[in-house]
């Protein structure tokens, strides 16, 4: 035949691996000392864009979607929109029927307004009180004043009568230039005094010393001991003695009696100090009214006992000092109590005014929350309580398709080489060819199953991929886990809830050099390498070549160094034809 030998060898290798399976490539012996490549068993290096993705199944959704309920326990009146419709902003969806609300805010308006009326006519009672009495004190008819005014002037007169015919005994008995009486009569002045301003100051302290009301002084300096006696018992009764603490208890019933209206023995143990100065101006008096007598009574005993009514008369004068004083005191608290009576009076109106109105205030926001109305433009997904039915849980749902969700679930397996950020590309059956973009915006860091499990949802309806129906070896499903892609740029003609395949990209590259997968073999210093075919000599004669590997899928393999070039052809099955190194081919066209 003129083969030689060589030829014939090379012949039979190439047979052998027709026979083994290498019908796809086509190899035969070809002319001498060559053989014969299909043009299908090498790949031209060229520059082009290579992708890695991650295929996936899933359903569009609205990135969000809101659904609308109420609080309200009445029936829906009405739903004025179905499934599909495209809704505005604040357009009326739906409405809860308000009759028992309504109901309610008519019985509450009325409510308020006899409250109201009640809350003004006390506020006109405490207003005439007011001017009644403010009346009557300007026009000086307080009875009360008045008859403690008379009462004083009175026991001032009487006081002024003992005194003229005590000073007429005095020029009788013509003793009048003694130093020593002149001193001390001086000293009982100044200490008649002295009571009169201390009385009057503790009654307006609020010590009420039990003028008003009482018949005369006796009954005053009676009064006001035990205003002094309650003080001292205090005292005693502070350091655990309980006899004292028994007394001061049986002179606080005595003050509360109608006969002692000022309450004194409380007055008196607030008002401590202002006390104990009357106590001590009136232990003064006494000593100097008893010095006063004695020298008296060695001169003249009449003279003496005309001094001695003298000290009782202004004992007299005091408690109807103290006593009208009181009266002043008390008219004008009494004036002011009834001032405060208005204010009070009508800060009660305003209170009732304000509870009513928010009652009320409640009731217009419960109607209010019977109209349901869109929170945002969009379509409405779902109305599950009809007309009629309670309103209970959400009575429309609305979806915003101005931002669009692919929602899908990834295997285990291919979780790893998905990022957020990736960039995606996918069609769905409605659109057919027509291609859409996206980029994954979440990735769920728990599995679906695991979501289900714990009540918390998981997937949408429709969401799963293929991935989630297979199963490993022991028959569990295998984990899949929700990844959330936001559809960018054009979103016309999708629709929520349409099926889609995407492709997640999770590796690109513009201009690359790619050979398949096949055509990348290991040599024998373990580096990667390929089979080229190149021109010598004229002829076509294939070399081994290093290259370093880039990126892959499941396809082809991206070529970023070594020895090989953009226009080198390499065979696309170099790992079983190794043997080739240094011979001769012929590639030709199928």
């Amino acid at each position: 035949m003129g083969l030689n030998k060589k030829t014939v060898a090379i012949g039979v290798a190439a047979a052998a691996l027709v026979g083994a399976g290498g019908t796809a490539w086509g190899i035969s012996a070809f002319g001498p000392k060559s053989v014969a490549l299909n043009e299908s068993d090498v790949v031209t290096l060229k520059p082009h864009e290579f992708r890695s993705t991650v295929p996936v199944t899933g359903t569009v959704a609205a990135q969000r979607t809101v659904s609308l309920s109420t609080s309200l326990t009445g029936p829906v009146e009405s739903v004025d929109v179905k499934v599909g419709d495209r809704v505005s902003k604040d357009q009326l969806l739906a409405r809860v029927d308000t009759t028992e609300l309504n109901q309610q805010r008519a019985a509450q308006v009325a409510q308020q307004n006899q409250a109201t009326t009640e809350a003004l006519n006390a506020v006109e009672q405490a207003r005439s009180a007011y001017s009644q009495t403010q009346e009557r004190v300007n026009n000086g008819l307080d009875q009360e004043v008045n008859a403690a005014n008379a009462q004083a002037q009175q026991a001032n007169n009487a006081y002024q009568e003992a005194v003229r015919k005590f000073e007429n005994r005095q020029r009788q008995v013509a003793n009048g230039a003694d130093p020593t009486l002149r001193q001390q009569a001086d000293a009982v002045r100044q200490a008649r005094a002295q009571v009169d301003s201390a009385s009057i100051a503790a009654t307006r302290e609020g010590v009420g010393l039990i003028g008003t009301g009482l018949g005369n002084g006796a009954q005053a300096l009676t009064s006001l001991g035990n205003v002094v006696r309650s003080v001292q018992l205090q005292d005693q009764a502070k350091s655990g003695d309980q006899g004292a603490k028994s007394d001061l208890d049986t002179l606080r019933a005595e003050a509360a009696a109608p006969s002692n209206p000022l309450g004194a023995i409380d007055g008196a143990l607030a008002n401590k100090e202002a006390v104990n100065q009357v106590e001590q101006a009136r232990a003064a008096l006494a000593h100097q009214q008893a010095v006063y007598g004695d020298t008296l009574a060695q001169l003249d005993e009449e003279l003496a006992t005309q001094q001695s009514q003298v000290a009782q008369a202004f004992a007299d004068k005091n408690a109807a000092e103290v006593a009208a004083e009181a009266a002043r005191l008390n008219s004008r608290q009494q004036l002011e109590q009834q001032s405060q009576a208005v204010d009070q009076a009508w800060r009660g109106a305003q209170a009732a005014e304000l509870s009513n109105q928010a009652q009320i205030d409640n009731l217009n926001l419960s109607i209010a929350k019977a109209e349901l109305r869109a929170p945002m433009g969009g379509i409405v997904i779902a109305t599950p309580s009809p007309a009629g039915a309670p309103a209970q849980g959400p009575v429309v749902t609305v979806a915003d398709d101005s931002s669009l969700l692919l929602k899908t679930e990834v295997k285990e397996t291919d979780l790893d080489s998905i990022r957020e950020g990736n960039k995606v590309t996918f069609t769905t059956r409605l659109t057919g060819p027509k291609e859409f973009a996206g980029t994954v915006s979440r990735i769920s860091p728990v599995s679906t199953a695991t979501t289900e499990a714990a009540g918390g949802g998981g997937q949408a309806p429709g969401a799963a991929s293929a991935a989630t129906s297979q199963s490993g070896a022991s028959g569990n499903p295998r984990p899949t886990f929700a990844v959330e892609i936001k559809v960018d740029g054009n979103k016309d003609d999708l629709r929520i809830g349409g099926s889609a395949k995407a492709d997640v990209i999770t590796a690109q590259v513009p201009r690359a050099l790619t050979v398949p997968r096949d055509a990348i073999f290991t040599d024998d210093q373990g580096k990667d390498a390929v089979m080229v075919v190149r021109e010598e000599d004229g002829h076509q004669v294939v070399r081994q070549a290093k290259v370093k590997r880039g990126e892959s899928n499941d396809f082809d393999v991206v070529i970023t160094g070594g020895d090989v070039k953009e226009g080198d052809k390499v065979i696309t099955q170099s790992s079983r034809l190794q043997e080739l190194d240094g011979q001769r081919v012929d590639v030709a066209a199928e």
